[in-house]
């Protein structure tokens, strides 16, 4: 019966996510279950709802819902993953604010749980996609509390990539390429590094202007990283480009 409302609110059909978790919620006081499996039931039943709410632009029912279901089942996986879910909606409603603090309120709190890291990635990019050079500050401190708070969770690279980032937009170019050479120094197995490099040569081409010999040492990596046959096709490219501008 769960999965049957997950499937029909996957298949965008709110309506009948609707019927189907309130005929599930009715089922389980109709049978007998593991308590622990019918909380879970119950909890994920009640999220599921007030996700398909939300799809159906009745948001004040779908936050009330989430509110009952923290109060209902307070140490659910349900519970805490509804902040994210009640963010993501306040954010594609153009509440930037508001969605950066219902996850930053619910770290705070103590209720991120194993969602902690991500509830401040999260936050961070709410933070950053309201623009002001306030807002990226905003952003960087996240995401220093991520890589404190969450050393071994695997965002802890793409936080410390994004606050090069950030830096960059705040011209702090100097800055940027401390994180940047860190990422390439100390965690040059991971996968992705080659965004560092990339991020690195960017940031050395963007004080050229200071120094023409980053001009050089940007154009010799871009030039390096379109030769390098075991980097994906789409950074190779890029750097082919920047390295013809260069």
């Amino acid at each position: 019966l769960w999965l049957r409302a997950k499937l029909s609110f996957d298949n965008a059909r709110h309506e009948d996510t609707l019927t189907q978790t309130d005929a599930l919620i009715a089922r389980l006081a109709q049978v007998q279950l593991e308590p622990v499996l019918a909380a879970e039931v119950a909890s994920t039943g009640r999220l599921l709802k007030a996700q398909a709410l939300f799809e159906l632009g009745r948001d004040d029912e779908g936050a009330a819902l989430l509110d009952r279901l923290r109060a209902d089942f307070r140490d659910s996986r349900a519970a805490t993953y509804s902040y994210l879910v009640q963010a993501s909606r306040q954010a594609r409603r153009g509440e930037l604010a508001t969605a950066q603090k219902t996850l930053t309120d619910m770290v705070d709190a103590k209720r991120a749980g194993e969602y902690g890291a991500f509830a401040l990635f999260e936050a961070a990019a709410y933070a950053e996609r309201q623009g002001l050079d306030r807002n990226l500050r905003e952003a960087y401190t996240l995401l220093e509390r991520l890589v404190e708070n969450y050393p071994r969770d695997e965002l802890v690279f793409y936080a410390r990539l994004k606050q090069g980032d950030l830096l960059r937009k705040l011209n702090d170019f100097g800055a940027a390429r401390l994180v940047y050479e860190d990422l390439i120094n100390n965690r040059g197995q991971h996968p992705d590094v080659l965004l560092a490099q990339v991020a690195l040569a960017d940031s050395l081409f963007a004080q050229g202007a200071n120094n023409p010999g980053n001009y050089e040492s940007a154009a010799a990596t871009y030039e390096r990283l379109r030769d390098l046959p075991a980097a994906p096709t789409d950074l190779r490219v890029e750097a082919g480009y920047k390295w013809g501008y260069a």
